[in-house]
């Protein structure tokens, strides 16, 4: 038996030894009046014993079984359940729900517009500085949006793909445990739940009543051995790959349109500026709606990053023309 199993009985059995030397104390918070309570910030659950019935077992009243051990072992475990009561002059506080679904292809959105923006913008800043032509710049916007598209599509199939054939073995070698290990795998929730406050015959009762059912005890883990994996929200391999992939395009094309209607190199690349200045600003706005961030904060960071990566293209650039002194060919 472990240390951890160990120690988390002993508490329970002191427990019941102090409940056994003092029968009323179990009942003793009926005893509390309301006002006390609600100054506490809790308020009386009338459904307060309920939670009682639910683990006792048939062999003793108000006892749940402890799992695992040939010789019956049980635990006296009584809940008081409080509602909790909001604090004073909130009732009109609105309550935002989470982002829910969709929420976990964010990060495709802000890395695919984001990419495509700075990507392409930095290649054709590179290419005016060193002496490229209008032509030119047509050519490399649009070669890096579609090589950007395709690149950034399959990389996000392939790394989504993966990270689901890991958490799927994860899954498969976690039921492999329950089946061989079951007393270990309970001994790592005991500890889980040790480190979220529950302890003593509460503490036993939970890690009972979860680890009687394979699909509860593979949530528990989820949520604590996982990192909070869980198979309802993963990422769909295509779908990554189209969000992204359509992303990068659409980051492109303040980038790209420009040098179609501008008479030289330079009057594309100042427009193009322009419109991919206003482009990163906005998205950096964008994305403190999910990051709940200054908007203005976060869309002067992202421009930021988009002005430092062009002063080091446009480096590149004029060294290039330095270097060798003549026009790229169209």
């Amino acid at each position: 038996m472990s240390e951890l199993r160990q120690r988390a009985r002993a508490t329970a059995a002191g427990e019941q030894e102090q409940q056994r030397q003092q029968p009323q104390a179990a009942d003793s918070a009926q005893t509390v009046p309301a006002a006390q309570l609600l100054s506490a910030g809790v308020s009386a659950d009338p459904a307060a014993d309920a939670l009682d019935a639910s683990l006792r077992t048939p062999a003793a009243s108000s006892n749940a079984a402890v799992d695992g051990d040939s010789d019956s072992e049980y635990i006296v475990c009584r809940v008081k359940r409080y509602k909790w009561a909001p604090p004073a002059g909130c009732e009109n506080h609105v309550y935002e729900p989470h982002q829910g679904e969709g929420s976990q292809y964010l990060r495709d959105f802000i890395l695919g517009v984001n990419d495509g923006i700075i990507s392409t913008f930095l290649a054709v800043v590179s290419i005016v500085a060193g002496g490229g032509s209008n032509r030119t710049a047509q050519l490399g916007a649009i070669s890096v949006a579609v090589a950007g598209a395709i690149s950034m599509g399959l990389g996000e199939y392939l790394a989504t793909k993966s990270q689901h054939h890991v958490n799927l073995g994860e899954y498969a070698l976690e039921r492999e445990h329950f089946k061989y290990h079951r007393d270990r795998e309970l001994d790592q929730l005991r500890g889980f739940l040790l480190g979220v406050g529950l302890e003593g015959n509460l503490l036993e009762a939970c890690v009972s009543q979860i680890g009687r059912s394979d699909a509860a005890l593979m949530k528990m883990m989820q949520a604590f051995e996982f990192g909070g994996a869980n198979e309802s929200i993963e990422r769909n391999p295509l779908t990554a790959m189209f969000t992204s992939g359509k992303l990068f395009l659409i980051g492109c094309v303040p980038t790209v349109l420009p040098f179609f209607w501008a008479p030289t190199a330079w009057d594309g690349l100042w427009c193009a500026g322009l419109c991919v200045g206003l482009m990163l600003f906005a998205v950096g706005a964008y994305k403190s709606r999910s990051t709940k961030g200054v908007w203005w904060y976060e869309g002067l960071e992202n421009l930021l990053f988009g002005v430092v990566g062009a002063a080091v293209s446009f480096a590149v650039g004029r060294v290039f023309e330095l270097l060798f002194g003549v026009d790229l060919p169209c």
